[in-house]
């Protein structure tokens, strides 16, 4: 099949051990599609995660913005200043002040 095709895929999932029991062709196909399985899989979970990350970013700066426009406009400078300092004061002014 390389020859033909100048692709070793299937030399690359075909083992000579594989003759002594009664392997055929689906099966070495069937491993061939599990190992393209695999790896989009692996490639979603990369696409996956990179993405999950790039809008929790946006999300949590969106939140930050909020809550320091919430502040301003309540003149509540002296939060504004301890949110800034202050990491489990500004996750508690979050869940108080935001939808």
């Amino acid at each position: 099949m390389a020859v033909m095709t100048k692709d070793n895929r299937f030399e690359d999932v075909y083992s000579p051990d594989m003759e002594e029991g009664d392997i055929n062709m689906c099966e070495v196909l069937d491993k061939i599609e599990n190992r393209g399985i695999k790896k989009g899989i692996a490639q979603g979970m990369t696409q996956g995660i990179a993405q999950g990350m790039t809008q929790g970013i946006a999300q949590g700066e969106d939140n930050a913005f909020s809550l320091i426009k919430i502040l301003i406009a309540n003149n509540r400078l002296e939060d504004l200043k301890r949110v800034s300092e202050d990491e489990s004061y500004r996750k508690k002014l979050m869940i108080e002040l935001l939808p």
